[in-house]
């Protein structure tokens, strides 16, 4: 039965990313895990050599994989698809220590599917690796609850969890900063009270020496190449402060019109969630009568609940549905949340008062982890779906074990409709981001002829766009000209083989402040390109921008613009190429000093 649940749980999970992971291009995705990883490649360094507002590991990885297996972008997409069934694996297991195995399959694949909803989903993404690593450190931290363990298995285990926790700070320092701070601390607080201070105090030293060794060895390496002074400012002054500008003011304004104020029925996802957390804490209570055997159909009815959930997600897939349900997502991630933080509080009650058991201990450093991981993902945007990981398995598990069988059924309908909604969304809008969206997976049809995309079908527009401004930067540049993409489309730095002029190849305004932006702007009208592939926003996606981002004031990224509609005026319009209706035209100015295109 166990290894029937985590079987089940991988495979469904790879079933659902199998539908539409090289079913899109990503051209808005950022200069993120591919692109890195190809730079990194060619001899670009992080910090050294261009600017970027996440720690490298990311890169690191990235770069691994594609000399191990070729710099081609489905082999970051694999390896991302791939992360994706090990992080639901890990969910299980992690789950096993509370639940039975039907109830923990089923909340992996449920919480692994709906945690995709977000549009800016990119499969290969550095928010999950460090989410995976967050996770793993919580996982293995969870063992030290155990008063069975000798202190030698303390030691390795707490080392093992520190070193998880380290490697998600060299990965994003949001939640990588929070899993080094809340996984020993809330550790420490249960291991003192239930068994003794010494343990604790060993559990401590033990996280900060496994930390030690991957945070230490990145800052040795930094200052080896000189670039720590600049690492440290771009990842804790420059790269947060895109998101946080005017002191701080923008990012409430933004969690409360985005987070709080926005339509969704606040007030039923909040009495689910205390239902919920009452399920949960009724399934922990000494009166609550457990069922001892757990029948072997379970595991059929968990296939069946994937099954369902991609089949009818596949056939309710139609572009004119598109809009009808985009909020059931949305209100999962409120009601995860106002139970994540109902189950802390309880919790911290019972640890204060003493009345905790070694199950209450881990339910309860369950929800720290997941409360860490949303809260610090809400520093990004305030509701973004993979903040779902890992507190909605609990929250769904929690409850199937807290309910009769009738209350399991009408919990499993209402999530698998949810799951439903989620797999027609991704299968509608694979990708988006930045009023620029990808086309239905039903359209992508066509292969480029680039041959780092082999492997990668999408519309035949977006074909045309990709391979026309490839041709045109290919017939006009040499290997050490540069190129430049605005907003950002940094993957044709990859397909190219061209750098950008500027410090940064992503300047998206939740990456690049009003400052840097505005020096930006200097540095590209000092530095002309030989090619500009450009995406002009309305005057209305501006305002909204600002309205999100900067608290309605002005963005730097206007000053981009400006320099490229300057430029553009002594450079030749080589092609425009429109993609969905939705989407603004993307424009290709070649620098008039460019050999005329050839006839190919």
């Amino acid at each position: 039965m166990v290894i029937t649940g985590g079987v089940l749980a991988m495979v469904l999970t790879a079933v659902f990313f199998s539908l539409f992971f090289n079913r899109f291009a990503g051209l808005r995705s950022g200069a993120g895990e591919y692109v890195g990883g190809v730079s990194l490649l060619h001899g670009n360094v992080p910090f050294r050599d261009y600017f970027t507002t996440s720690p490298p590991l990311n890169q690191f990885k990235s770069a691994v994989l594609l000399s191990l297996f070729g710099e081609n972008l489905i082999v970051s997409r694999t390896a991302g698809m791939i992360e994706r069934t090990l992080i639901a694996l890990l969910l299980y297991l992690w789950l096993l220590r509370l639940y039975r195995p039907a109830y923990a399959a089923v909340a992996a694949f449920a919480t692994l599917v709906i945690s995709t909803a977000d549009f800016t989903d990119t499969i290969a993404s550095y928010n999950h690796d460090s989410l995976f690593y967050a996770m793993l450190s919580g996982y293995l931290a969870g063992f030290v609850l155990d008063r069975s363990r000798s202190v030698r298995f303390l030691v390795w285990i707490g080392f093992a969890a520190g070193f998880a926790a380290g490697l998600s700070l060299l990965t994003k320092q949001t939640i990588g900063l929070g899993a080094t701070v809340a996984v020993p601390v809330v550790v420490a607080a249960i291991v003192w009270r239930l068994q003794t201070f010494r343990r604790a105090v060993i559990w401590l030293a033990a996280f900060a020496g496994g930390a030690a060794i991957p945070i230490g060895s990145l800052l040795a390496w930094l200052a080896h190449l000189g670039a720590l002074k600049m690492f440290l400012e771009a990842i804790f002054i420059k790269g947060p402060a895109a998101k946080a500008q005017n002191g701080g003011g923008d990012f409430v304004t933004r969690a409360i019109h985005t987070g709080l104020l926005a339509p969704r029925p606040m007030i039923l996802a909040t009495c689910a969630a205390l239902i919920t957390v009452w399920l949960v804490v009724r399934f922990e209570g000494p009166h609550f009568k457990r069922e001892q055997h757990a029948p072997r159909w379970e595991m059929l009815g968990v296939a069946v609940f994937g099954i369902v959930s991609i089949a009818l997600g596949v056939m309710f897939s139609f572009r004119h549905w598109g809009e009808v349900h985009r909020s059931w997502p949305s209100n999962v991630i409120i009601l995860t949340a106002v139970a994540i933080v109902s189950l802390l509080i309880v919790g911290t009650w019972q640890l204060i008062k003493g009345i905790q058991s070694e199950r209450q201990a881990q339910i309860y450093l369950f929800a720290a982890v997941s409360f860490n991981i949303a809260f610090m993902l809400s520093l990004s945007f305030p509701i973004f779906s993979p903040m779902l990981l890992p507190a909605f398995s609990l929250i769904f598990a929690g409850s199937l074990a807290g309910s009769n069988r009738t209350g399991r059924l009408v919990i499993c309908a209402i999530v698998m409709l949810v799951c439903i909604d989620t797999v027609r969304l991704k299968l509608d809008i694979p990708f988006g981001f930045g009023f620029f969206i990808e086309g239905p997976v039903s359209t992508a049809t066509v292969h480029s002829d680039q041959p780092r995309l082999r492997g990668i079908l999408m519309p035949a527009a977006t074909a045309r766009l990709v391979d026309g401004v490839s041709h045109i930067v290919a017939s006009n540049t040499t290997p050490s000209d540069t190129i430049f993409s605005f907003p950002e489309m940094a993957i044709f730095y990859s397909l190219t083989d061209r750098k950008w002029p500027t410090q940064t190849a992503s300047h998206n305004v939740d990456v690049v402040n009003d400052a840097l932006a505005k020096e930006e702007a200097a540095r590209l009208l000092n530095n002309p390109p030989k090619v500009i592939i450009y995406l002009p926003k309305t005057e209305a996606q501006s305002l909204n921008e600002e309205a999100v981002w900067s608290n309605g004031h002005r963005m730097g990224q206007r000053d981009i613009a400006a320099a490229i509609e300057t430029l553009a005026k002594s450079y030749r319009l080589a092609a425009v190429y429109p993609t969905l209706p939705e989407n603004q035209d993307v424009y290709v100015y070649v620098r008039s000093d460019s050999p005329a295109l050839d006839s190919k």
